[in-house]
């Protein structure tokens, strides 16, 4: 998926697991989302944040370009680094390690969670932010 947010603005999103065809919550058995190019325009412009609660936290490379920090339940990857649409992922299987370097995974429990996109306020145009439902960094680590 995609979902742009403007700059200076954060945006909340809840995500729901429900049955086919029903609005019954369903939890999946094992399932990670992952927030990928996590990244940020030029001279810390328009910095990508995302904020995660109450799935045990996030999962990032070893040489992770992302500030990760924790808050009670809360985990809140940011962006430290320069990207353009040119080092965008276009396959989740097939990612560079610079692209890993931008990507959070969590996992996911129960039949719904909510995650909160922020984009700095320096800046004018929107951020995209793309996640999946692949896990990505985690099926790489050792």
């Amino acid at each position: 998926g995609r979902l742009a947010v403007q700059a200076g603005t954060e945006a909340e999103f809840e995500f729901r697991f429900v049955e086919s065809g029903t609005n019954d919550p369903i939890a999946p058995q094992s399932l990670m989302i992952s927030m990928l190019d996590l990244d940020e325009g030029r001279n810390g412009k328009q910095r990508e944040s995302v904020t995660m609660c109450g799935n045990g936290g996030a999962i990032v490379t070893d040489d992770s370009e992302l500030a990760v920090t924790s808050s009670g339940d809360c985990t809140t990857v940011k962006s430290t680094t320069h990207g353009t649409g040119k080092d965008n992922p276009t396959s989740v299987t097939g990612m560079s390690q610079t692209q890993r370097a931008r990507t959070a995974a969590f996992p996911v429990t129960g039949s719904s969670f909510t995650a909160k996109l922020g984009v700095s306020k320096k800046g004018s145009n929107p951020r995209p932010f793309m996640f999946t439902g692949h896990p990505t960094v985690s099926c790489v680590l050792k």
